[in-house]
């Protein structure tokens, strides 16, 4: 009691570089004491010793007097770089970490609840990941008894003041606090994506639901040196923070190497008015076919303790990350955890997306007490102009995507979840292919099965993006369908079809290209394969039967077949799933026998 020489170790040893929501456990020292430990150095990581602290740059300085002179380290590399340490505001609706605006005088004692630090790790480390760990040492008082917060603002950010972990559980539950703020709480986890990541926890009646999967209770427990965020009720006022929120489990993957846990299938729950289900998302990355960083998550919960207003209480807005973000939305509102009543036929949810790389990603979609409220779900995917059925009765879920340079792909609405009263889909096209031919284009489709369908209208573009109907052709049983468009625009004419239910529900196929007016030869696209399915373009060149041969980069033949053109200009699009290829690079050759033989590179 009264020490003013206490010390305070945090280790971080997660062996990534990315961004901390950190808060300093002690008073009396400045914030450069307590992260770097030792005065600014202009000449960074020159003089350096391992183990301790981290560097701390400011914004923009362009040599090492300057940024050391106003307490910030500097090496050469950084030069003209926004600062790794900034504070969060909320001002007039806006939350901000700016770093122009929002970087701290590190020379001074902290005066917000928390900062975001960007920790390459000790202070020899500049750049890479390779054991990027260090203990950070801060020096003071330490903080004791009874600690207040004012919450002042929608959203608030509450620093761990203890040299000991917290439970957000027991603050909320502190008398007056359950008055102030709502039963949602929002962590940092460093872990998320290229450099970290927000994960939401909210109330669910019993427990508590959480983002991007793990154990809830575990994520509840704040250790020290870390700070979080609590959502204002109504009214502004002063959050209390005791003695006996001290929790005795700690919550060290935040801080140290376990990746986040895989989104799990818990039992239904139970609420006070009934069961409850929910549909939990996850983005990740992927690795060939494999799922690697987990980018981001959000939670649709269902029930009947939940209402359709958009005022429902229960739901949680959706805070930004600093790269890649996933979210639900309902009356223009970005949310991380929606709820709402049990879904009925033709009910929707929307899941945009932002701040994504030109990579391959995947959904994985995790259900829970769902199959015995509603028949079906499948989510639609705009850009591809494809509905896959999500089975309700498996744990998990997982749908492959690719962003290329379209911007079709990183559209807000490329992707849905559409809940249908059928357990199937009412079609599923087996084959597509348009043919020009005196000015004229046949449209050819096959489906493989058939139930309970109007019919198919065909569709037509000029751009692949708008399309617009210009026939329709009942459903008789057959499995095999065709359309003539007399009056093809010139240049490149886009087609697919979309079926429709007797109920009104619908699918796209696939969509293929015609022009008009293209030189011969013969055109495969795209290069970087999507779902397993290219499309092959022919243009005035002979008819026939081509061969088909896709190669390995090692020369291996991997899958053979046989493509049909019957002349003029013709699109089809080629099932690869097959060949079972591996990521890599591979080599699709298609030829007559004859005189005109092409080869293609394609990127699985």
């Amino acid at each position: 009691t009264g020490a003013t020489n206490v010390t305070v170790e945090r280790y971080i040893g997660n062996n990534k570089r990315a961004w901390r929501l950190l808060t300093i456990p002690v008073t009396g020292t400045t914030i450069r004491q307590a992260w770097a430990g030792r005065a600014a150095n202009g000449n960074a990581p020159t003089g350096e010793t391992a183990g301790t602290g981290t560097l701390l740059t400011g914004h923009f300085y362009t040599n090492g007097t300057t940024a050391a002179a106003a307490g910030y380290d500097w090496f050469t590399a950084n030069a003209n770089q926004p600062s790794n340490i900034r504070f969060y505001s909320f001002v007039g609706g806006t939350a901000t970490w700016n770093s122009a605006t929002n970087t701290p005088n590190v020379l001074n004692a902290p005066d917000k609840q928390g900062y975001m630090v960007f920790v390459r790790g000790d202070r020899t480390f500049t750049s890479g990941n390779a054991a990027s760990r260090t203990t950070l040492r801060p020096t003071g008082t330490l903080k004791t008894g009874n600690q207040t917060v004012a919450v002042n603002a929608s959203y608030v950010m509450v620093g761990n003041p203890y040299a000991s972990a917290i439970s957000m559980e027991k603050v909320y539950l502190n008398t007056g606090n359950s008055d102030l703020i709502e039963r949602n709480f929002w962590i940092w986890d460093a872990r998320l994506g290229a450099s970290g990541g927000y994960r939401a926890l909210s109330w669910n009646g019993t427990s508590y639901d959480v983002t991007g999967g793990g154990n809830a209770s575990q994520l509840l427990v704040v250790e020290s040196g870390a700070a979080f965020f609590v959502q204002r009720k109504s009214a502004d006022g002063t959050l209390l923070i005791q003695e006996n929120d001290k929790a005795t489990s700690p919550n060290n993957p935040l801080f140290r190497t376990a990746a986040p846990a895989a989104a799990a299938k818990p039992a239904p729950r139970t609420g006070k008015r009934g069961i409850t289900g929910n549909i939990s998302v996850n983005l990740f990355q992927l690795n060939g076919t494999t799922l690697d960083v987990q980018m981001d998550g959000v939670i649709a919960r269902f029930g009947n303790q939940y209402s359709e207003l958009p005022t429902e209480v229960f739901d949680l807005e959706k805070i930004n990350n600093f790269n890649e973000n996933l979210s639900l939305v309902r009356n223009n509102r970005y949310l991380s955890i929606e709820s709402r009543p049990f879904p009925k036929v033709k009910d929707t949810l929307s899941l945009p997306f932002w701040g994504l790389s030109n990579r391959s990603y995947a959904l994985q979609i995790a259900t829970n007490g769902l199959s015995g409220a509603i028949m079906s779900a499948f989510l639609v995917d705009e850009f591809t102009q494809t509905q896959t059925l999500i089975d309700l009765t498996q744990p998990v879920f997982q749908y492959n995507f690719a962003v290329t340079s379209s911007a079709a792909s990183k559209s807000l609405t490329r992707f849905r979840i559409v809940f249908n009263a059928s357990p199937s889909l009412p079609v599923t096209f087996t084959d597509l292919k348009a043919t020009q031919n005196n000015h004229k284009v046949r449209v050819d489709w096959s489906v493989g099965t058939e139930s309970e369908l109007e019919g198919y209208e065909v569709e037509r573009s000029a751009d692949g993006v708008v399309f617009s109907k210009i026939g329709f052709v009942p459903a008789t049983g057959n499995s095999n369908y065709s359309f003539t468009d007399l009056q093809p625009a010139s240049g490149m004419n886009y087609y697919r079809i979309r079926s429709v239910d007797l109920d009104g529900s619908f699918k796209f196929s696939r969509i293929v290209s015609v022009s008009t007016t293209a030189a011969g030869g013969i055109q495969v696209y795209p290069a970087q394969v999507v779902n397993n399915q290219v499309t092959v373009q022919m243009n005035a060149i002979p008819a026939g039967a081509y061969r088909m041969q896709l190669t390995s980069a090692s020369g291996q033949v991997v899958f053979a077949g046989m493509v049909q053109h019957n002349g003029g200009s013709s699109s089809q699009i080629l099932d690869l799933s097959k060949a079972n290829a591996k990521q890599g690079v591979y080599f699709l050759t298609l030829t007559n026998g004859a005189e005109l033989r092409e080869t293609f590179k394609l990127i699985f």
